[in-house]
């Protein structure tokens, strides 16, 4: 009976303690940021900031391209008053729901996932710098 006794409190302890782990990575989901162009946004320690030169490839959606294209330029990274430049690229014709559709960094303390630059071309004419919206998924490391 003893025995019993000893086995059923093992089990139930064994239970509890495998039922209750999980791994954290798992159920964490990255911060998702939407970086205006030339507004700054302060999020989890830096400050983020769509600038500079941004050169877009992007086949527009009402055209037949050989070629998909990319749109392509850096963010500014402001870090305890040091500025940082991290280049990124996001594919043209891209579903972000289905794949990865930008360039992934693990720099300066951060994980970058780049997902989508807004708006998308529709016809070749120039997207004016201003206009252009950025968004992306950030984890500190």
């Amino acid at each position: 009976m003893r025995s019993i006794i000893i086995f059923l409190f093992f089990g139930v302890s064994a239970f509890l303690l495998f039922s209750c782990d999980h791994n954290d990575k798992e159920d964490f989901q990255m911060d998702q940021l939407t970086l205006p162009y030339g507004q700054m946004v302060n999020h989890e320690g830096a400050a983020w900031l769509l600038t500079d030169s941004i050169l877009d490839s992007r086949c527009p959606t009402d055209y037949v391209c050989v070629w998909e294209g990319v749109v392509q330029g850096q963010i500014t990274m402001d870090i305890a008053g040091e500025l940082h430049y991290v280049p990124f690229q996001v594919k043209g014709l891209c579903d972000p729901s289905l794949n990865s559709c930008g360039n992934v960094l693990d720099t300066l303390g951060y994980h970058i996932q780049f997902i989508s630059m807004d708006p998308y071309p529709v016809e070749f004419n120039n997207i004016p710098q201003q206009d252009y919206i950025l968004k992306l998924e950030v984890e500190k490391l």
